[in-house]
């Protein structure tokens, strides 16, 4: 049985025809002649675009856990841009090159996080806070740095443009459930911009 995000909606499914089925709206997308699309992970940034983008539904790709997946498949359908607008706690596996980001194949956020961290800042009382915090969102209370943000989603999109051999421009929206939008990369809102007018 697989749930797609937290709707509460269960939806049984083998992992291929869950696969399949996400890939439908890309081949849409593609076959109305768009070029770019934005991609999310699950409700959550669905919402999350909704609510701040003003972006319809119809234009947002759900990737469920494979994100990997799904940036192929985009190349194949020669899209040229994707903005990943997504919740941290999962995104942030991508960084540390996770692009199959259910927590059975890899769940190592802390340590993704505390690393990238520490390297940023040299902050050894915040490396630890983090390895020991229970959620991404108690992450997000403890890291105080003003820039690192922007920084870790500038991270995202590099790994996500490797996985592809840079045949896809990615950008990158973060956010968290209690502090909203956490960091973007430089072109991801006018690339959203120009995909919610895009009619």
């Amino acid at each position: 049985i697989s749930i797609l995000g937290t709707s509460g909606i269960v939806k049984p499914m083998s992992e291929e025809a869950l696969k399949d089925s996400l890939v439908i709206k890309l081949r849409q997308l593609a076959a109305y002649g768009y070029k770019n699309a934005i991609f999310s992970p699950g409700n959550y940034g669905q919402s999350f675009t909704k609510r701040e983008f003003e972006l319809d539904e119809d234009k947002t790709v759900l990737t469920s856990n494979f994100i990997g997946f799904m940036l192929e498949k985009a190349v194949l359908h020669q899209f040229k841009k994707i903005v990943l607008v997504g919740h941290i706690g999962k995104l942030v596996k991508l960084a540390g090159g996770v692009f199959h980001t259910h927590s059975r194949v890899a769940d190592a956020r802390n340590e993704i996080l505390a690393a990238h961290y520490f390297q940023y800042t040299k902050d050894v009382v915040g490396f630890e806070t983090i390895m020991q915090a229970n959620t991404c969102e108690e992450v997000v209370e403890h890291i105080h740095h003003p820039d690192f943000w922007n920084y870790f989603a500038t991270l995202i999109k590099l790994r996500a443009e490797q996985y592809v051999y840079g045949e896809l421009q990615v950008e990158v929206v973060l956010f968290s459930q209690k502090n909203g939008q956490l960091a973007c990369t430089s072109q991801a809102i006018t690339l959203i911009n120009s995909i919610v007018h895009d009619k």
